[in-house]
């Protein structure tokens, strides 16, 4: 079905005539930790990188995941953190192709220049353990990434390494 022109024409005036403080609103405070990964590309070798842009309203912080192939770049994950006013906690879901995980959900929790993340994950290849993400903070363009496992001694690395921020992707 055709939108009547008056329609279109109506809401693109709204969107003119908006106020600049409605435009460019302010970040929900609770974002503040996830702010700095907003712009640029975070890169973790040569084989693979993420983005965060900010989403609607500054309101939450949207995530892709590419792996970097010869015939061109695949997005293989997307996802949205957000401050979950019910649980009083920031939270990600994100979803995944091409890497045995389907779903990913995060409950986040920001300490200083580190996030530590539990994780739920799903999938053909999810083990049945609870995993837990810590990202530290060294720079405004660097942080270092660990995967950790629960085993019976405690939190155990199971894989990690540094993501450098770098401007074009």
């Amino acid at each position: 079905m055709r939108t009547p022109r008056r329609s279109w024409l109506a809401a693109a005036l709204l969107v003119i005539a908006l106020p600049a403080s409605a435009a460019a609103q302010e970040m929900r405070p609770e974002l503040a930790p996830l702010a700095r990964l907003v712009g640029g590309s975070w890169h973790f070798g040569a084989d693979t990188y993420h983005t965060f842009t900010w989403g609607v309203g500054r309101q939450s912080v949207i995530s892709k995941s590419y792996f970097v192939l010869p015939d061109g770049d695949k997005l293989v994950s997307e996802g949205t953190f957000f401050y979950h006013p019910g649980e009083g906690t920031l939270k990600a879901y994100a979803v995944a192709i091409d890497m045995g995980l389907d779903y990913f959900e995060y409950t986040i929790e920001a300490r200083g220049d580190t996030l530590v993340m539990g994780l739920e994950v799903f999938g053909p290849e999810a083990g049945d353990k609870p995993l837990r993400e810590v990202w530290v903070f060294t720079g405004d363009d660097h942080y270092i990434w660990t995967l950790f496992q629960e085993e019976e001694g405690g939190w155990e690395r199971w894989m990690g390494g540094l993501y450098e921020r770098r401007s074009g992707n």
